[in-house]
């Protein structure tokens, strides 16, 4: 029996209509009587062999039965507006889930008073091994320094002596340390002095030396950390006797914002990275409570040496300057020529040396980071600048023709009289 003769139509159709779509039956947009034209129940796409640029419609491709898929102008912009919804409540949801997150975590946190009476118990009970002893000395700390800022040696997964409050940044839920290796550990205070967590210089390590105490470990992400509602702690460290005229700001916790604050006589607050803008709040209610204390709005960075030779922290210093700026504070650059690696950081720079400091604007801070490298110039500022720099070149070259010209024809004139 021919194949095509015993077709049942409207079972197919039936079939069709059952499985989402509805045969057109010859009313198709190629308006060529097709019989084999249907349209999608679920998108409303219609699928024809013979549809060629039909008013109205927009092309989608082809199916695998080789059915063009056209779709209706005013579905394709509702459905445009539906995704952009769909989208938007999507964006919508993962902020509210991660303001859930951070109010939660912000909930378990433990109160600074508490973190305070915890981390003074811990360190009053351990003790500084004379190795690490020797590093802070060789750093330039004098033994009362040393004393004073309250260095303290860990070993890897160091127990614990106390049964300290499972929500304490620090501790495993086995009772230990989580350090992996030997470490000089140190108080961070916040603007009230109450120590907020301990920041840790690991003996070695592969990944970075410096960090602040945490819970969080792979197999345990959602561990406490040492956020305070959310942000990054920061140090502040005061002086005994303020000797300057600013508040410093400078890259790290324990040791680069204690030995800076001890060698120039002047508060220093101190964060991870130097990345103050991590920690919004806390860094406007750190200088806060410093600006009316030893009566400034003066701001000075700290840059460490090769700063402006780097793109990436070239970047961050602008980013703070512009924060800090917003809250009113006058911002400048400290500079002693540190313009690569090699140079010394603030807490490296011999005391003698200080008084080559100079006080910088943002706008030599930024000659410095072009000169450098710290800043690139755009694509076409720089064929501008090398343009520029083959003309002088050209220039240069014609001259120097000219004057060796002159020279041999001086030079044949004297020869021949």
């Amino acid at each position: 029996m021919n194949t095509l003769q015993s077709f049942d139509t409207k079972n197919f159709s039936d079939r069709l209509t059952g499985s989402g779509f509805t045969l057109l039956k010859g009313d198709c947009i190629c308006e060529d009587g097709c019989k084999d034209s249907r349209r999608s129940q679920k998108t409303g796409l219609i699928f024809c062999r013979k549809a060629v640029n039909p008013i109205g419609y927009i092309y989608r491709g082809q199916d695998r039965h080789g059915f063009g898929m056209w779709q209706a102008v005013e579905d394709a912009q509702a459905f445009l507006s539906q995704a952009s919804e769909e989208r938007e409540q999507k964006k919508r949801d993962s902020l509210e889930l991660q303001a859930r997150r951070r109010r939660e975590k912000i909930q378990r946190q433990m109160p600074k008073v508490e973190l305070n009476r915890c981390y003074s118990l811990f360190l009053s009970e351990s003790i500084l091994q004379e190795s690490d002893r020797q590093t802070l000395l060789k750093r330039g700390l004098t033994p009362k320094q040393i004393e004073k800022h309250g260095y303290k040696s860990v070993s890897a997964w160091q127990k614990l002596k106390h049964n300290f409050p499972h929500n304490l940044p620090g501790i495993l839920d086995n009772g230990v340390l989580n350090v992996h290796t030997s470490a000089i550990v140190a108080p961070v205070f916040n603007h009230d002095g109450l120590i907020v967590t301990l920041g840790v210089r690991l003996n070695e390590s592969e990944n970075g030396r410096y960090r602040t105490l945490t819970s969080a470990t792979k197999r345990k992400p959602d561990g406490v950390t040492s956020h305070l509602d959310g942000e990054l702690p920061i140090t502040v460290i005061e002086p005994s006797k303020f000797l300057g005229n600013a508040i410093w700001l400078t890259e790290g916790v324990i040791l680069k914002p204690n030995i800076a604050s001890d060698r120039l006589g002047v508060p220093v607050v101190g964060a991870m990275g130097g990345r103050f803008t991590n920690s919004p709040n806390l860094t406007e209610s750190s200088l806060t409570s410093l600006s009316p204390k030893y009566h400034t709005k003066s701001v000075v960075f700290g840059l460490d040496a090769g700063d402006v030779a780097n793109r990436d922290v070239a970047q961050k210093w602008i980013n703070q300057y512009k924060y800090l700026s917003s809250l009113g504070y006058e911002c400048c650059f400290a500079w002693w020529g540190q313009n690569n690696k090699n140079c010394n950081d603030i807490d490296e720079l011999p005391i003698e040396e200080h008084q080559f400091i100079e006080y910088i604007s943002y706008e030599r801070f930024i000659a410095l980071c072009h000169k450098y490298g710290g800043i690139q110039p755009e694509k076409q500022e720089f064929i501008s600048i090398m343009r520029t720099k083959l003309q002088q070149l050209k220039r240069n070259y014609i001259l120097y023709l000219m004057r060796l010209i002159l020279s041999v024809t001086l030079t044949k004139n004297i020869y021949q009289t």
